[in-house]
């Protein structure tokens, strides 16, 4: 799958800051990197961890250490698409992803978030090999 990320003018709320929108791609990479469950569980909204838990997050963990090991870096790219979910305006995030193996191509990091009048709360991420972003010259 291939996106292209149009200029299509979605405005994100003032709190989603340039530190902040970078801040959650370091710390998301981070747990990532160090498999550190517990703290990326308490970076999902708390109404996504009625849905979701611990367990489901430490498989997620897993399988992405599995595919891909390390990752050396992101870029945050845009927004994906926006919508409200249960009655929250929620921003689906993309991160360019680079591996730290040699040879490893780019990948896409995607994370939901959810406008809240304090700090962006994560509805999920993913991360996926297959998925290319183009770029507009």
């Amino acid at each position: 799958m291939s996106y292209k990320l149009k200029g299509s003018g979605i405005r994100l709320p003032s709190g989603f800051t340039d530190e902040v929108i970078i801040g959650l791609g370091n710390r998301v990479i981070d747990f990532c990197n160090r498999g550190d469950v517990d703290s990326l569980y308490e970076e999902l909204d708390g109404a996504v961890r009625h849905e979701i838990s611990r367990t489901d997050v430490k498989q997620q963990l897993r399988l992405y250490y599995g595919l891909y090991d390390q990752i050396a870096a992101a870029r945050y790219e845009g927004v994906h698409w926006t919508e409200i979910q249960e009655g929250v305006q929620v921003y689906e995030l993309l991160y360019s992803v680079d591996l730290a193996r040699p040879g490893a191509e780019n990948i896409v990091m995607g994370i939901t978030v959810a406008d809240r009048v304090d700090t962006p709360r994560m509805f999920r991420f993913w991360i996926d090999r297959r998925l290319v972003i183009h770029h507009r010259h």
